[in-house]
Order: C-alpha cells, then sequence, then structure tokens
C-alpha cells in the first residue's frame, strides 16, 4: 500500500481464522497467528505475493524482533 493509501491488496485471503499481525522491521513480511484443528499456530508470509510458512511455533501475539531475527509470542506451553 502507498502512503496515500491506494494500492490495498490482501496478503492472507482467510481473515476469519487469522490474526495479530505483526510486520517485520523491513517491512517484507507479516507474521500472525493463524487457527488450526491443532490450536493457535504461527505462520509468516512475504507482502510480496510469497507463500505463507506455517512455524513450529505454537502461540499468539507474535512480534518480530527489531533486527528481525527472532521472535516473541506468548505459549501456554502445550502443544
Amino acid at each position: 500500500m502507498r502512503a496515500d493509501g491506494s494500492g490495498a491488496h490482501a496478503v492472507v485471503s482467510d481473515t476469519s481464522s487469522s490474526l495479530q499481525p505483526s510486520w517485520s522491521p523491513d517491512g517484507k513480511r507479516l507474521v500472525f497467528a493463524s487457527r488450526t484443528s491443532e490450536g493457535w499456530r504461527l505462520e509468516t508470509v512475504a507482502i510480496d505475493g510469497g507463500r505463507r510458512v506455517r512455524l513450529p511455533l505454537s502461540g499468539l501475539s507474535p512480534a518480530f524482533s527489531p533486527d528481525g531475527r527472532l521472535l516473541a509470542y506468548t505459549s501456554s506451553g502445550i502443544g
């Protein structure tokens, strides 16, 4: 999306089961929580049309570290 709000497009199509998106510091990726039959899983997607990647992490409230190399998230420690 451009600064004036034009050019917006969906990055994730099933928004009813995806929430809490967080931008990477370089603005090229999103990390978000996705509801699955196994519970809340974390996924990333490149905003330029890249494919979704399910991470081997279960949790909510994901956020990239300032350098974009690590993720912080909340987890119950189950799953």
